[in-house]
Protein backbone atom coordinates (compact mmCIF):
# COMPACT_ATOMS: atom_id res chain seq x y z
CA UNK A 1 0.00 0.00 0.00
CA UNK A 2 1.21 3.52 -0.75
CA UNK A 3 0.13 6.55 1.25
CA UNK A 4 -1.27 9.34 -0.90
CA UNK A 5 -0.55 12.81 0.40
CA UNK A 6 -3.54 13.75 2.46
CA UNK A 7 -3.75 10.53 4.43
CA UNK A 8 -5.41 7.89 2.25
CA UNK A 9 -3.93 4.52 1.34
CA UNK A 10 -4.31 3.02 -2.09
CA UNK A 11 -3.23 -0.09 -3.98
CA UNK A 12 -0.36 0.22 -6.43
CA UNK A 13 -1.34 -0.08 -10.10
CA UNK A 14 1.12 -1.89 -12.31
CA UNK A 15 3.42 -2.47 -9.34
CA UNK A 16 5.69 -5.43 -9.72
CA UNK A 17 6.31 -7.53 -6.63
CA UNK A 18 9.70 -7.14 -5.05
CA UNK A 19 11.81 -9.74 -3.31
CA UNK A 20 14.45 -8.11 -1.18
CA UNK A 21 17.86 -9.56 -0.47
CA UNK A 22 20.07 -8.05 2.19
CA UNK A 23 23.71 -8.45 1.16
CA UNK A 24 26.84 -7.85 3.14
CA UNK A 25 29.00 -5.15 1.56
CA UNK A 26 32.41 -6.68 1.88
CA UNK A 27 35.43 -4.51 1.27
CA UNK A 28 34.90 -1.28 -0.64
CA UNK A 29 31.19 -0.47 -0.60
CA UNK A 30 30.64 -1.96 -4.07
CA UNK A 31 32.07 1.05 -5.91
CA UNK A 32 31.18 -0.37 -9.33
CA UNK A 33 34.67 0.39 -10.64
CA UNK A 34 36.75 -2.47 -9.29
CA UNK A 35 37.16 -0.78 -5.89
CA UNK A 36 38.41 2.49 -7.35
CA UNK A 37 35.61 4.35 -5.59
CA UNK A 38 35.66 5.11 -1.89
CA UNK A 39 35.89 2.33 0.68
CA UNK A 40 33.59 1.48 3.55
CA UNK A 41 34.04 -0.61 6.66
CA UNK A 42 33.79 -4.37 6.28
CA UNK A 43 30.79 -4.68 8.60
CA UNK A 44 28.65 -2.34 6.51
CA UNK A 45 25.49 -3.79 5.00
CA UNK A 46 23.87 -2.64 1.78
CA UNK A 47 20.44 -3.50 0.49
CA UNK A 48 20.21 -5.42 -2.76
CA UNK A 49 16.74 -5.12 -4.21
CA UNK A 50 15.50 -7.50 -6.87
CA UNK A 51 12.52 -6.30 -8.86
CA UNK A 52 10.76 -9.15 -10.59
CA UNK A 53 8.72 -8.79 -13.78
CA UNK A 54 6.76 -11.81 -15.00
CA UNK A 55 6.63 -10.67 -18.64
CA UNK A 56 10.12 -11.94 -19.41
CA UNK A 57 9.53 -12.60 -23.10
CA UNK A 58 9.61 -8.95 -24.18
CA UNK A 59 12.49 -7.72 -26.32
CA UNK A 60 14.82 -5.09 -24.80
CA UNK A 61 13.82 -1.44 -25.03
CA UNK A 62 15.74 1.80 -24.46
CA UNK A 63 14.13 3.37 -21.39
CA UNK A 64 14.65 6.01 -18.72
CA UNK A 65 14.82 5.06 -15.05
CA UNK A 66 13.66 7.32 -12.23
CA UNK A 67 14.31 6.32 -8.64
CA UNK A 68 13.06 7.61 -5.33
CA UNK A 69 15.32 6.25 -2.59
CA UNK A 70 14.93 6.63 1.17
CA UNK A 71 18.02 6.00 3.29
CA UNK A 72 18.58 5.43 7.03
CA UNK A 73 20.25 8.10 9.13
CA UNK A 74 23.29 5.87 9.66
CA UNK A 75 23.95 5.36 5.94
CA UNK A 76 27.68 5.37 5.13
CA UNK A 77 27.42 8.60 3.14
CA UNK A 78 25.69 11.57 4.72
CA UNK A 79 22.51 12.17 2.76
CA UNK A 80 23.27 15.86 2.34
CA UNK A 81 26.66 14.89 0.84
CA UNK A 82 25.25 12.59 -1.86
CA UNK A 83 25.80 14.30 -5.19
CA UNK A 84 25.87 11.54 -7.79
CA UNK A 85 24.70 8.09 -8.80
CA UNK A 86 25.96 5.19 -10.89
CA UNK A 87 24.42 2.21 -12.63
CA UNK A 88 26.16 -0.90 -13.94
CA UNK A 89 25.07 -4.23 -15.31
CA UNK A 90 25.11 -6.66 -12.43
CA UNK A 91 28.68 -7.71 -11.69
CA UNK A 92 30.19 -5.35 -14.26
CA UNK A 93 32.88 -2.76 -13.53
CA UNK A 94 31.73 -0.51 -16.38
CA UNK A 95 29.43 2.15 -14.93
CA UNK A 96 27.20 4.87 -16.30
CA UNK A 97 26.81 8.00 -14.22
CA UNK A 98 23.37 9.37 -13.51
CA UNK A 99 21.68 12.34 -11.93
CA UNK A 100 21.13 12.54 -8.16
CA UNK A 101 19.63 15.14 -5.87
CA UNK A 102 19.38 14.70 -2.10
CA UNK A 103 16.70 15.93 0.30
CA UNK A 104 18.19 15.49 3.80
CA UNK A 105 15.08 16.66 5.65
CA UNK A 106 13.15 13.79 4.05
CA UNK A 107 16.00 11.23 4.06
CA UNK A 108 15.36 11.05 0.32
CA UNK A 109 17.48 10.88 -2.83
CA UNK A 110 16.04 11.26 -6.32
CA UNK A 111 18.00 9.62 -9.12
CA UNK A 112 17.66 9.39 -12.88
CA UNK A 113 19.35 7.26 -15.54
CA UNK A 114 18.54 7.93 -19.18
CA UNK A 115 18.77 5.68 -22.25
CA UNK A 116 19.26 2.38 -20.46
CA UNK A 117 18.54 -1.00 -22.04
CA UNK A 118 15.79 -3.05 -20.44
CA UNK A 119 15.95 -6.83 -20.11
CA UNK A 120 18.96 -6.72 -17.79
CA UNK A 121 19.79 -6.61 -14.09
CA UNK A 122 21.55 -3.50 -12.84
CA UNK A 123 23.42 -2.56 -9.67
CA UNK A 124 22.63 0.93 -8.36
CA UNK A 125 25.05 3.14 -6.40
CA UNK A 126 25.02 6.56 -4.80
CA UNK A 127 28.21 8.61 -4.57
CA UNK A 128 29.46 11.58 -2.61
CA UNK A 129 31.21 12.73 0.52
CA UNK A 130 34.63 14.23 1.08
CA UNK A 131 36.32 10.96 0.06
CA UNK A 132 34.10 10.42 -3.02
CA UNK A 133 32.57 7.30 -1.53
CA UNK A 134 30.50 4.91 -3.63
CA UNK A 135 27.82 2.85 -1.93
CA UNK A 136 25.61 0.18 -3.46
CA UNK A 137 21.93 0.61 -2.57
CA UNK A 138 20.24 -2.08 -4.61
CA UNK A 139 19.98 -4.34 -7.63
CA UNK A 140 17.07 -4.01 -10.04
CA UNK A 141 15.77 -6.47 -12.62
CA UNK A 142 14.35 -4.83 -15.76
CA UNK A 143 13.44 -8.09 -17.49
CA UNK A 144 10.31 -7.61 -19.55
CA UNK A 145 10.10 -3.85 -19.03
CA UNK A 146 8.81 -1.96 -22.07
CA UNK A 147 8.43 1.64 -20.84
CA UNK A 148 10.16 4.18 -18.62
CA UNK A 149 9.97 3.15 -14.97
CA UNK A 150 9.62 4.75 -11.55
CA UNK A 151 11.32 2.75 -8.81
CA UNK A 152 10.66 3.45 -5.14
CA UNK A 153 13.05 1.99 -2.56
CA UNK A 154 12.94 2.41 1.20
CA UNK A 155 16.14 1.18 2.82
CA UNK A 156 15.13 2.55 6.23
CA UNK A 157 12.93 -0.45 6.96
CA UNK A 158 13.90 -3.96 7.98
CA UNK A 159 13.55 -5.68 5.65
CA UNK A 160 13.82 -2.95 3.02
CA UNK A 161 10.88 -2.42 0.70
CA UNK A 162 10.70 -1.50 -2.96
CA UNK A 163 8.27 -1.28 -5.85
CA UNK A 164 8.38 -0.46 -9.53
CA UNK A 165 5.80 1.20 -11.76
CA UNK A 166 6.03 1.33 -15.53
CA UNK A 167 5.16 4.79 -16.82
CA UNK A 168 2.59 4.23 -19.54
CA UNK A 169 3.05 6.80 -22.33
CA UNK A 170 -0.67 6.46 -23.03
CA UNK A 171 -1.71 6.78 -19.39
CA UNK A 172 -5.01 8.48 -18.58
CA UNK A 173 -4.81 12.17 -17.74
CA UNK A 174 -6.28 14.12 -14.85
CA UNK A 175 -7.07 17.71 -14.04
CA UNK A 176 -5.66 19.32 -10.90
CA UNK A 177 -7.05 22.22 -8.90
CA UNK A 178 -4.70 23.45 -6.18
CA UNK A 179 -4.82 26.15 -3.54
CA UNK A 180 -2.18 27.43 -1.14
CA UNK A 181 -3.00 29.27 2.08
CA UNK A 182 0.03 31.13 3.43
CA UNK A 183 0.12 31.83 7.17
CA UNK A 184 3.32 33.81 7.67
CA UNK A 185 3.56 35.68 4.37
CA UNK A 186 1.44 36.52 1.33
CA UNK A 187 1.51 35.55 -2.33
CA UNK A 188 1.71 39.17 -3.40
CA UNK A 189 3.75 39.56 -6.56
CA UNK A 190 3.33 35.99 -7.83
CA UNK A 191 3.25 35.71 -11.59
CA UNK A 192 1.76 32.25 -12.18
CA UNK A 193 2.27 28.57 -11.44
CA UNK A 194 3.92 25.51 -12.94
CA UNK A 195 3.99 21.76 -12.50
CA UNK A 196 7.06 19.53 -12.85
CA UNK A 197 7.77 15.83 -12.59
CA UNK A 198 9.43 15.31 -9.21
CA UNK A 199 13.12 16.19 -9.30
CA UNK A 200 12.99 17.73 -12.77
CA UNK A 201 14.12 21.27 -13.57
CA UNK A 202 11.67 22.03 -16.35
CA UNK A 203 7.90 22.40 -16.22
CA UNK A 204 5.57 20.05 -18.08
CA UNK A 205 2.78 22.64 -17.87
CA UNK A 206 2.47 26.31 -16.93
CA UNK A 207 -0.67 27.72 -15.40
CA UNK A 208 -2.05 31.01 -14.24
CA UNK A 209 -2.65 31.86 -10.59
CA UNK A 210 -5.32 33.99 -8.99
CA UNK A 211 -6.62 35.15 -5.61
CA UNK A 212 -9.93 33.32 -5.04
CA UNK A 213 -10.96 35.53 -2.14
CA UNK A 214 -10.56 38.91 -3.78
CA UNK A 215 -8.17 41.03 -1.74
CA UNK A 216 -6.97 38.18 0.52
CA UNK A 217 -3.37 37.85 -0.65
CA UNK A 218 -2.68 34.94 1.71
CA UNK A 219 -4.60 32.51 -0.51
CA UNK A 220 -3.62 31.75 -4.10
CA UNK A 221 -5.12 29.16 -6.46
CA UNK A 222 -4.11 27.51 -9.73
CA UNK A 223 -5.13 24.62 -11.98
CA UNK A 224 -3.60 22.30 -14.57
CA UNK A 225 -5.36 20.16 -17.16
CA UNK A 226 -4.46 16.82 -18.79
CA UNK A 227 -1.61 15.77 -16.48
CA UNK A 228 -0.63 12.10 -17.11
CA UNK A 229 -0.95 9.57 -14.33
CA UNK A 230 2.04 7.50 -13.27
CA UNK A 231 4.43 9.93 -11.57
CA UNK A 232 4.82 12.25 -8.62
CA UNK A 233 4.57 15.93 -9.48
CA UNK A 234 5.70 19.15 -7.82
CA UNK A 235 3.60 22.33 -7.84
CA UNK A 236 5.34 25.71 -7.85
CA UNK A 237 4.04 29.24 -7.41
CA UNK A 238 6.22 31.46 -9.57
CA UNK A 239 7.61 34.90 -8.85
CA UNK A 240 9.82 37.12 -10.99
CA UNK A 241 12.87 36.14 -8.94
CA UNK A 242 12.07 32.59 -7.78
CA UNK A 243 9.89 29.51 -8.04
CA UNK A 244 8.39 28.48 -4.69
CA UNK A 245 7.68 24.76 -4.23
CA UNK A 246 4.32 24.56 -2.46
CA UNK A 247 3.39 20.88 -2.67
CA UNK A 248 3.74 17.46 -4.26
CA UNK A 249 1.04 15.24 -5.75
CA UNK A 250 1.45 11.48 -6.19
CA UNK A 251 -0.31 10.44 -9.40
CA UNK A 252 1.38 7.05 -9.51
CA UNK A 253 -1.07 5.26 -7.25
CA UNK A 254 -4.47 6.94 -7.30
CA UNK A 255 -7.82 5.14 -7.47
CA UNK A 256 -11.32 6.17 -8.51
CA UNK A 257 -12.30 7.10 -4.96
CA UNK A 258 -9.60 9.79 -4.91
CA UNK A 259 -11.33 11.91 -7.55
CA UNK A 260 -13.28 14.81 -6.14
CA UNK A 261 -11.64 14.52 -2.71
CA UNK A 262 -9.78 17.40 -1.08
CA UNK A 263 -6.25 16.42 -0.04
CA UNK A 264 -4.61 18.77 2.44
CA UNK A 265 -1.13 19.04 3.90
CA UNK A 266 0.46 21.46 6.35
CA UNK A 267 3.94 22.53 5.24
CA UNK A 268 6.62 24.42 7.14
CA UNK A 269 9.63 25.96 5.40
CA UNK A 270 12.35 28.45 6.27
CA UNK A 271 10.13 31.07 4.72
CA UNK A 272 7.09 30.21 6.83
CA UNK A 273 4.07 27.94 7.20
CA UNK A 274 1.35 27.28 4.66
CA UNK A 275 -1.36 24.78 3.75
CA UNK A 276 -1.42 22.98 0.39
CA UNK A 277 -4.80 21.70 -0.83
CA UNK A 278 -5.57 19.93 -4.10
CA UNK A 279 -8.43 18.14 -5.86
CA UNK A 280 -8.32 15.75 -8.83
CA UNK A 281 -10.91 15.36 -11.57
CA UNK A 282 -11.15 13.36 -14.80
Amino acid sequence: MIKIRGGTFVDLKKVLIISLLLLSACGGGGGGGGGSGGTTSSNTQTNSTQIVDSSSSSSPQIINIKMKLYLPDNFNIRIDAINGSKIAEEGSEEVTHGYANSYPDESKVLMKFNDMESGKRYDIYVTGGAQSLSEKVGTIDLTGVKNDVLIMMDNRTEPPTAAMIEIDPNAPKVNIEAMVVFQDFTAEGNSGAEIRAEGEDTAIAVGSSYFPYSDDLHTVATSFNSIPLGQTYEIYITYPSENLLVGTIDLATIKDADYGQDFEKEIETDRGKFTFIYTLSK
